[in-house]
């Protein structure tokens, strides 16, 4: 299934959480995560075809494009979700 074997969404959470910590401690707006693995890591959503940003207000927003967007909406909680289209 596209989007399939989401992993732990409450570890994923507190990975963000500590990120999040991390750039306002160092007195970073964002962090932008565009390899795979690392965005498995902060959202627990295995995806081919994705970024995620992370602020240091603790916001998060995941863009993916239109095949997994809606396996993200069922999966994913407590960040923003964009659909990234070409052009």
């Amino acid at each position: 299934a596209v989007g399939g074997g989401a992993l732990s969404q409450p570890l994923a959470s507190a990975r963000r959480n500590r990120l999040a910590k991390a750039l306002a401690e160092a007195a970073l707006d964002a962090y932008v995560i565009l390899d795979r693995a690392n965005t498995t890591y902060f959202t627990g959503f295995p995806c081919s075809n994705s970024a995620t940003i992370v602020t240091a207000k603790g916001d998060t927003v995941f863009l993916t494009d239109f095949r997994y967007l809606e396996a993200a909406e069922k999966t994913l909680r407590g960040m923003d979700l964009v659909k990234m289209t070409q052009g």
